[in-house]
């Protein structure tokens, strides 16, 4: 009964507030941010590019890349032109700008609920504000790059993963794995809810204490499988790689016993810093470029966070784990979410 309660007041008229304020704070940043960009990213003109070849070889563009993000600006441009003349440079910059500024605002709302399920709306709302408003995300949400796509995909089947094995929904797996298929189109990285799904679904078919009947938990797990094929797990028999060229290409460095990412990895210490630390670690080791690979990662959080929000994230941390039980399904799912994220950082910094 209390399970049913909680799960009917999951929306109440107060979150409508919050999500309504968040998306026209995050509308008006964006919206400016577009307006006075001068130039865009680098990476932008390679997805604009392929995203313009969808036309005349969308076979091609499929089989050599991640394509769901160009396949979002081919999309957005074809509406575009309904309401312009011609087609020019400038339609597919605003083009793709303007997906990844309505990617970043539908992500909000994911990302205010499974706040919610953390420290409740209040707190959620305060948090998403300050992601609003921090310079680095608001960037990348106004410029042509994926990372907010791939968070809209990744955020709202996250919520579904937390909603689902908490309240004992089995259909919102089958939602997991729609929404895991998707951000798989536009980063490989999104398939790790589907590794987090089967892991738990396993795990509780031997939990004495499971919130659904095994029947019902290999439902789930048919419904997660078969979700993410149809949306976007359809590609892996097509493309030429399952895994990123990054993550591949280092794997197979260490298979041959050497690393090819020595040197690619800059960390700004003094020059007594580095003395000290190469006594101790010489160059060409796995772990002491693990240990680069780390010092870079903090380096890059602070950066976005701009240093002041540092010190209230890590104790909002502490007291929520200190507070709760590891073993409680939100908690012991970002928990894993966290570990597995931050060691493919250090994949992406060459560690």
């Amino acid at each position: 009964m209390v399970v049913g309660k909680d799960t009917n007041r999951l929306l109440r008229k107060q979150d409508l507030v919050h999500i309504a304020t968040l998306l026209t704070i995050a509308l008006g940043i964006g919206v400016y941010l577009i307006a006075t960009s001068v130039l865009i990213c680098e990476d932008g003109t390679y997805y604009i590019k392929w995203a313009r070849r969808f036309s005349s070889d969308p076979i091609r563009v499929i089989k050599g890349h991640a394509f769901g993000y160009m396949l979002l600006i081919f999309t957005g441009h074809k509406l575009a032109t309904l309401f312009c003349e011609e087609s020019s440079v400038y339609t597919w910059v605003y083009t793709a700008q303007s997906v990844t500024l309505l990617c970043r605002l539908l992500a909000l709302i994911p990302l205010y609920f499974i706040g919610k399920f953390f420290v409740g709306g209040k707190r959620s709302f305060w948090a998403i504000l300050i992601l609003i408003m921090l310079p680095y995300p608001a960037r990348f949400g106004s410029d042509t790059m994926r990372e907010w796509p791939h968070m809209l995909f990744l955020a709202t089947g996250f919520l579904f993963l937390l909603w689902g094995s908490k309240y004992g929904k089995w259909w919102a797996f089958g939602l997991v794995g729609l929404f895991t298929g998707l951000g798989y189109l536009i980063r490989v990285e999104c398939v790790q809810l589907i590794v987090y799904g089967i892991l738990w679904l396993v795990a509780s078919l031997f939990f004495a204490g499971r919130n659904m009947s095994r029947a019902k938990l290999l439902l789930a797990m048919v419904l997660l499988v078969t979700g993410f094929a149809a949306a976007g797990g359809w590609v892996i028999g097509l493309q030429e790689h399952i895994l990123s060229p990054k993550l591949e290409t280092f794997i197979h460095s260490l298979a041959a016993g050497e690393s090819k990412f020595e040197g690619a990895v800059e960390v700004n210490y003094t020059a007594h810093t580095q003395m000290q630390l190469a006594k101790v670690a010489p160059d060409g080791c796995v772990c002491w470029l693990a240990v680069k690979g780390f010092v870079r990662v903090m380096e890059k959080i602070t950066e976005n966070l701009m240093y002041f929000f540092v010190v209230p994230l890590a104790i909002g941390i502490f007291s929520q784990f200190r507070k709760r039980r590891l073993t409680a399904v939100p908690h012991l799912y970002m928990a894993v979410f966290v570990l597995l994220n931050v060691v493919m950082l250090l994949f992406l910094y060459r560690c």
